[in-house]
């Protein structure tokens, strides 16, 4: 919680992060189970509690299209039923969508792992969220309902350098899967003026920062750990 507050929120690294920390909309599970077996039940067990956090109000979010609304106005012309501007009742006022009654307060889970063999190491941490991601899409009740984000303390971007503190955007204390609600993610996006400059942004600032700042925290929090 120490990294979630210290970087992720107190470097605006996500700046959607800190409504569910302040709401008590953040879920920490650390698994203390030592198979492989047994955190992937743990994974499904969270997995389907954040579903069931959904109202109906997330539901028909998820379900949205504006391509539906589009089809559905061509139609009206089409078939002659479009009221013209005159006759028609002044539209309500505008409310985003975002914005809409009966949405839930955003909810996340994040589950660290320290007892799990083998997930220190990254490329099989990668592995194993890799079955996560098929467990999400066979399962009827959580497919399209939760995404998947991924932390781990050798976290390393395609293509980077293994010391670029840019990579440090992605790089806990402990390996971690993040549990996100789907409508949250759409949700987030629809406020944000331009989630597409979230990852640039955050990568530039962290190499600002500096790796020696970067791994310092890092390794304070792994000794921390051992201890």
């Amino acid at each position: 919680m120490r990294w979630v507050d210290e970087r992720v929120i107190g470097l605006n690294l996500c700046p959607f992060a800190s409504a569910p920390r302040q709401n008590d909309g953040l879920k920490l599970v650390v698994c203390e189970h030592t198979t492989h077996d047994l955190f992937f039940e743990t994974f499904t067990n969270e997995a389907r509690a954040l579903v069931m956090t959904y109202a109906e109000a997330d539901t028909a979010y998820d379900d949205y299209d504006e391509d539906d609304d589009e089809e559905a106005a061509v139609g009206e012309v089409e078939s002659g039923t479009k009221l013209s501007k005159s006759k028609r009742a002044d539209p309500p006022p505008r409310i985003e969508r975002w914005q809409a009654p009966g949405l839930s307060q955003a909810t996340t889970t994040l589950i660290t792992v320290n007892a799990v063999p083998d997930l220190d190491d990254f490329l099989l941490f990668l592995a194993v969220v890799e079955r996560c991601e098929r467990i999400l899409e066979s399962d009827s009740q959580l497919d399209g309902k939760i995404q998947l984000a991924t932390f781990h303390p050798d976290y390393q971007f395609a293509g980077e350098e293994v010391g670029d503190p840019g990579s440090y955007t992605n790089r806990s204390p402990y390996p971690t899967v993040h549990l996100l609600r789907t409508v949250d993610v759409s949700r987030a996006v629809d406020q944000h003026p331009d989630t597409e400059s979230i990852p640039n942004a955050n990568i530039k600032k962290l190499r600002e920062l500096g790796r020696k700042t970067l791994y310092d925290f890092v390794r304070t929090a792994r000794e921390f750990r051992s201890s």
